[in-house]
């Protein structure tokens, strides 16, 4: 069995040859280092108020302080038996994140409080900072969440939802994997005061948005679900929609002519709330969507090599985002390899008749990376990866079933958007200068 490093903090007393305290005349701070992935860093806080309520800040790379940290963390709590009660669990399979807004906000229990400080991959290894500091119990009751089952869809809530929706502006925000935290926040500014709804087809799973009036999490994974009276009214009345990651095909299914669709598409039509999606929860935004209808999916070359594969299953998308008329979109882009497959969405997209040669075009987002749209129509990169928009210049050559797919000369016009391009005026992004083309000669993708 591997042994944790371990880390023992007092509010009176520090190992120094572990970590540092910086002392402040409330805020305790704590410092320390993951030098491995699934290695825990375990940190016992001792000298708390027993059922006293304390913020807890985790400063890591997403959410740095002057520091500038550069670990990747998730935070268990735990009591001294290494047991986690319910009010301890944080809402990402039980675990808490560090740029959830407004840190961990929780009721302690005991004199004594376990942190189990963690990452999953080699490249979240690096140094963390944890703040401590007595919170109030308006804060607690602020960020107290209830689960409730409501019309039988399980639902995890807090603040208490209104009953007029309240519009301060509108956006949209596509994520290409994890849920970017400037992105998050700037969703939040857009629906202050109002009440937001993030659906999932995994219980427990919940992401908080900052500054609304209410956040709840609603598991929508069947057609009866999405289709209940509570669906629909919290969608009519909803200031922001955020859609999670996982199975777009189990979104697809469930949502595709339901009601909780049509009161979402009420709700765009009147630019009444921003809507977002992170990796599937992006994939199911546009025009035209890849439902993943089959348990197995395919490589770019696959794709390319045969256009008409099965398991390219192509359909008109749930949802009519004006911004997104058109547009098919593409997750985990760069880092999965996935031009060559966005092509092949193109040009079958495009050899069906499913939209025409003047209005299709592709989105598609690297991931820990957002393009927004913002409330003035320009475009915003945040993230460490590219936004890339793939626009055909002309119908293919060759897109018949069986066959490698060939789409000769400047076939696809590549406009790469990034946090340093300038923000382009959405309406005519397909018109932005070009920062290179693509061609497809039997199956093969050229750059040119």
């Amino acid at each position: 069995m591997k042994r944790l490093p371990i880390i023992t903090f007092s509010l009176f007393f520090i190992a120094a040859c572990v970590s540092n305290q910086i002392k402040t005349t409330e805020t305790q701070w704590f410092e320390g280092e993951l030098k491995a992935a699934k290695t825990p860093v375990i940190i016992t806080i001792k000298g708390l108020k027993p059922n006293t309520p304390y913020n807890i800040q985790v400063y890591d790379r997403y959410h740095q302080s002057e520091k500038k940290e550069t670990a990747s963390t998730k935070t268990t709590l735990m009591r001294t038996d290494r047991s986690v009660p319910e009010s301890y669990k944080g809402t990402h399979d039980g675990v808490h994140y560090s740029d959830d807004p407004g840190g961990i906000t929780v009721v302690v229990l005991d004199s004594t409080l376990i942190l189990s400080i963690e990452t999953s991959k080699a490249s979240g290894v690096g140094f963390f900072r944890i703040s401590i500091t007595p919170a109030t119990e308006e804060a607690v009751r602020a960020a107290q969440r209830q689960n409730l089952t409501i019309d039988g869809i399980p639902i995890i809530r807090r603040g208490t939802p209104g009953s007029v929706p309240v519009s301060n502006s509108y956006g949209v925000f596509l994520h290409g994997s994890s849920i970017v935290p400037e992105a998050r926040d700037l969703m939040g500014s857009y629906a202050a005061g109002g009440d937001y709804v993030f659906v999932s087809a995994e219980v427990g799973r919940f992401v908080d948005l900052p500054g609304v009036r209410s956040a709840e999490s609603l598991i929508l994974d069947t057609k009866e679900r999405a289709n209940a009276p509570y669906a629909v009214e919290r969608a009519e009345l909803a200031s922001a929609f955020l859609f999670d990651g996982g199975d777009q095909s189990i979104y697809y299914r469930a949502w595709i002519d339901s009601g909780f669709a049509n009161s979402v598409n009420k709700a765009l039509s009147r630019k009444q709330a921003s809507i977002g999606g992170n990796s599937a929860g992006l994939a199911i935004l546009g025009d035209i969507v890849y439902a993943a209808l089959h348990d197995e999916s395919f490589t770019a070359e696959e794709a390319l090599q045969n256009p008409y594969t099965p398991l390219m299953t192509l359909r008109k998308g749930p949802f009519r985002i004006p911004e997104l008329k058109g547009a098919i979109t593409e997750t985990h882009f760069s880092e999965r390899n996935r031009q060559g497959r966005l092509i092949a969405f193109l040009a079958r997209i495009l050899a069906d008749n499913m939209l025409s040669l003047a209005d299709a075009y592709g989105i598609a987002v690297d991931e820990n990376t957002c393009l927004v749209i913002d409330n003035t129509g320009k475009t915003k990169v945040y993230g460490p990866g590219s936004a890339w928009i793939y626009v055909p210049q002309s119908m293919p050559d060759t897109c018949k079933e069986g066959f490698p797919l060939t789409w000769k000369g400047n076939a696809i016009k590549v406009i790469q958007l990034t946090p340093q391009s300038q923000a382009y005026t959405w309406a005519t992004i397909k018109q932005a200068p070009a920062n290179f083309y693509y061609e497809v000669i039997e199956g093969k993708l050229h750059k040119r």
